[in-house]
């Protein structure tokens, strides 16, 4: 029987920058890989675009999760569709809808049986990270599973104001920390990342940034990623 290892996403890319390597190297290992996305993406470009000339919100949706398809295939997964639920809850709003959540993750939790379960530290900067954490959180405890669980952050200390209050917190936490040599993935984690093309590419006339720059993207591609066991 293959281990089965569940990732949970609060975004479409959060999986890839925050275990790209590590997917990849469990599917080269026989590992069985789920991956949770759970919001729909459609506020990725507030801040960034007029919200007068962004695309139309299921437009986006399919563009967010065509993608994540793809970045999978990057990575070793042949068969996305199989690896994949899109929860489709609300982006940035993924606080309002916390007991739905967690009953999905429940049973996603329950129909599965995972060995390894991956999701966003607390700490994280981003408040759907966040929830994310609080829902698989607590639907681990009520299942009492005997799964290994890993947080992963996604947030750099270049991300935000914060960021020095948050590297003393993971330093202070350095005991639990989990490193996975990813070095012979890396290709593949960087080929991944490239496939969000919504993120990366400038491809909405009046956007003034990507929302991952070059100096983010090369923040996650480490030959190790960390991880801090709950």
């Amino acid at each position: 029987m293959h281990n089965k290892t569940i990732i949970f996403a609060p975004h479409s890319d959060d999986e890839t920058l925050g275990c790209g390597g590590t997917i990849a190297k469990k599917v080269s290992e026989g590992n069985e890989i789920l991956v949770v996305v759970m919001t729909d993406g459609r506020k990725c470009f507030n801040g960034l675009i007029n919200n007068s000339s962004s695309l139309p919100i299921q437009q986006l949706i399919e563009t967010r999760r065509e993608e994540t398809r793809n970045a999978l295939k990057k990575l070793g997964i042949s068969n996305p569709d199989k690896s994949l639920i899109f929860l489709g809850f609300e982006d940035r709003k993924l606080a309002d809808f916390e007991s739905a959540a967690e009953t999905r993750v429940v049973q996603i939790l329950s129909d599965n049986l995972p060995s390894e379960i991956f999701f966003p530290h607390s700490k994280e900067v981003n408040p759907d990270h966040r929830a994310t954490n609080r829902i698989v959180r607590l639907a681990v405890k009520g299942l009492s599973t005997n799964a290994d669980c890993y947080q992963y952050r996604v947030t750099q200390k270049s991300f935000s104001r914060f960021g020095p209050f948050i590297n003393s917190v993971f330093n202070f936490l350095s005991h639990r920390k989990v490193a996975i040599d990813i070095s012979d993935f890396l290709n593949l984690k960087k080929a991944a990342i490239k496939e969000y093309k919504s993120q990366t590419k400038l491809w909405i006339a009046n956007q003034k940034k990507p929302v991952m720059d070059k100096k983010t993207i090369e923040a996650h591609l480490k030959n190790k990623e960390i991880f801090y066991r709950c």
